[in-house]
């Protein structure tokens, strides 16, 4: 299939050279007209001077971060683009802020080319929903989990910390938190606390 052309107009944003000329190509090949920022300084820059319809940005940013960015892409007088944030295990955290602060979406590293172009297609033919509190009650209900795993998962989609940090926070061991998501992962089927967040999201209202 050949590259269709004046599709939507894409700012990448990463200080990881070798990545961001790697995203570039495959936007490129898709068709998406594609502009490339090595942080969030020249991103913003960029985005005063045109218009974009979706920004990809890195969260571990000198300069300023994805969650930053992110914050003064909406100060921008024109109508804010949509964003994917690319985080790491390292920075789910930053991705939940990212998410709460109106994120589309996020992709986990490592990912392929061909995860991304879908999340960015995805993304752009979606619908802007704003951000709202997964439901809590309705998820309870929807994967039978019990009082404590919603706690966890509630404590998880809120800081984005680690099973330690998690342990602490609620006064419990490490092996309670992980015995406990280990259960919740199986009755909602999911593998990872990327795939995790991503259904949490969906089951958060919409209005």
């Amino acid at each position: 299939m050949g590259k269709v052309e004046n599709k939507a107009n894409i700012l990448i944003c990463d200080d990881d050279a070798l990545l961001l000329r790697e995203l570039k190509e495959l936007a490129q090949s898709a068709g998406y007209k594609t502009t490339t920022a090595h942080d969030g300084v020249e991103a913003l820059a960029l985005m005063r001077e045109e218009p974009f319809d979706l920004v990809v940005t890195d969260l571990m940013m000198p300069r300023i971060d994805g969650p930053t960015l992110m914050a003064r892409i909406k100060e921008l007088s024109r109508t804010p683009p949509k964003v994917i944030a690319i985080t790491s295990y390292a920075t789910l955290d930053s991705a939940v802020t990212c998410l709460r602060r109106g994120a589309a979406d996020f992709l986990s590293k490592p990912f392929a080319g061909e995860e991304f172009i879908s999340t960015v297609e995805r993304v752009l033919t979606a619908d802007v929903i704003p951000h709202h509190a997964p439901d809590w009650g309705e998820i309870r209900k929807s994967f039978t989990l019990t009082l404590r795993q919603v706690e966890i998962l509630k404590a998880f989609y809120l800081t984005g910390k680690s099973n330690a940090e998690l342990a602490e926070e609620l006064f419990v061991t490490v092996h309670t938190i992980k015995s406990h998501l280990k259960a919740a992962y199986m009755k909602m089927g999911v593998s990872s606390r990327a795939e995790l967040l991503r259904l949490l999201r969906e089951h958060s209202p919409s209005s």
